[in-house]
């Protein structure tokens, strides 16, 4: 009898230390470990809240620049092809280097392969090929290719360039060559390379004040002319026979 009672207080003493155990202490160190982990999720997200505000505000500061950037790439890359202020570009570069330019033509719009996105939906960066003719002295010649480089914002890639005497003779020069400009044109309006017509060096010089040509207007009929001119004769012989 003796034994019995500090055995029964032992074994009391072990259930409601096992009970304290998985009924209070267990939650709560689970509970508090929980509460770790969140805050160290929460000390993690907020660091990087904390980088993306410092961020924001960088690129606050410096969106100055950032516009000053965007412009200057747009005068590099136009939107749209802009043929007319190509051509006043081109007329005062000349014009500043002293030589006189006898043919300007330009190509289609092909779309370039692998070229980064544009960030305009249904956009395509592409290039415009275009063959110049000039007539000038060496050293005028240098100065516009200088000119071209410096003076033109217009990103420019020159491909080939011939010299030869001009018809005036030396030591004035004919140079012929060619080049090309880029532009973010819409895909429907840009052709597969092999598609894209070669420009003709004999074409007209395009003229950067004539008027749009109306897609929706009647085609000139090419024996309108001639017929015109039957009529008027048939008119002249019914005349010559009256007044007779």
């Amino acid at each position: 009898m003796s034994y019995r009672a500090p055995l029964i207080a032992l074994g009391v003493l072990v259930v409601l230390g096992v009970a304290y155990w998985f009924l209070l202490y267990q939650p709560l160190l689970e509970e508090q470990e929980d509460l770790e982990a969140e805050t160290a999720r929460l000390e993690t997200e907020a660091s990087g809240l904390r980088t993306e505000i410092a961020e924001l505000r960088r690129v606050e500061e410096e969106q100055v620049e950032y516009r000053a950037e965007l412009a200057l790439m747009e005068e590099y890359v136009p939107p749209g092809v802009d043929q007319p202020t190509s051509l006043r570009q081109f007329q005062d570069t000349a014009d500043a280097a002293g030589v006189d330019i006898l043919n300007l033509s330009f190509g289609q719009p092909v779309a370039v392969e692998d070229a980064p996105p544009t960030g305009e939906p249904d956009t395509v960066l592409a290039d415009v090929t275009f063959s110049m003719t000039v007539e000038g002295g060496y050293f005028q010649v240098v100065d516009l290719f200088r000119r071209f480089e410096v003076d033109v914002p217009r990103a420019m890639l020159v491909e080939t360039i011939a010299l030869n005497e001009s018809e005036v003779g030396f030591p004035t020069l004919s140079v012929n060559w060619t080049g090309r400009v880029f532009a973010v044109v819409d895909v429907a309006d840009t052709a597969l390379e092999e598609d894209a017509e070669p420009i003709d060096p004999d074409a007209e010089p395009v003229d950067p004040d004539a008027e749009p040509v109306d897609p929706d207007a009647e085609p000139v009929d090419p024996d309108a002319d001639d017929d015109t001119e039957d009529n008027g004769d048939e008119a002249l012989e019914l005349d010559e026979e009256e007044s007779q």
